[in-house]
């Protein structure tokens, strides 16, 4: 069985064949990023119409929580707040977002990669324990990742579009 799209994509075209392992990678880190370039041009379109994101996690109407993104009408004082939001630490928080996310997914490849070729022994097995133990402190990272930004370039959280806060320089 032939499948044509495995074989532009990864250079496989039979079912049980061997995957190019860094063919495999970049395609992947590819469509995040082409996933995160859309949805910034997405979130840039419906600010030059009017409208914002609200935060992520804020009650609707009903007073339920909803993972989608909802978005209403920038009022007067939002705009004032997001034309002295600082640029530069925006986009700074932009790249560590994007470079966590890479990370994050190349960490997991490794780990899955290393842990299921324990042919290389002992080695092998440090090597996947330790590739573990990066991957817990890089999801801990993940997580606290703004307050960190916020404390070190001592900024201040005015307001928060889905999972990006807008910082203000204190």
């Amino acid at each position: 069985m032939t499948f044509v799209w495995l074989e532009h994509l990864f250079g496989v075209g039979q079912v049980g064949q061997e995957v190019d392992i860094p063919k495999v990678i970049a395609v992947i880190l590819l469509v995040v990023t082409f996933y995160r370039m859309g949805n910034g041009i997405l979130f840039k379109l419906f600010h030059f119409c009017g409208y914002h994101a609200r935060p992520f996690g804020e009650e609707d109407y009903r007073g339920r929580t909803s993972s989608i993104v909802f978005f209403e009408k920038t009022t007067d004082a939002y705009k004032i707040l997001y034309d002295k939001r600082s640029l530069g630490h925006q986009f700074l928080y932009f790249l560590a977002t994007l470079g966590r996310l890479y990370l994050f997914i190349i960490l997991v490849i490794l780990v899955i990669l290393i842990g299921y070729s324990f042919t290389l022994g002992k080695v092998g097995y440090i090597l996947f324990l330790l590739l573990c133990g990066i991957l817990i402190f890089s999801v801990r990272w993940l997580i606290h990742l703004k307050s960190y930004f916020v404390r070190y370039f001592n900024l201040k959280v005015v307001s928060e579009e889905y999972f990006y806060p807008i910082f203000l320089k204190k």
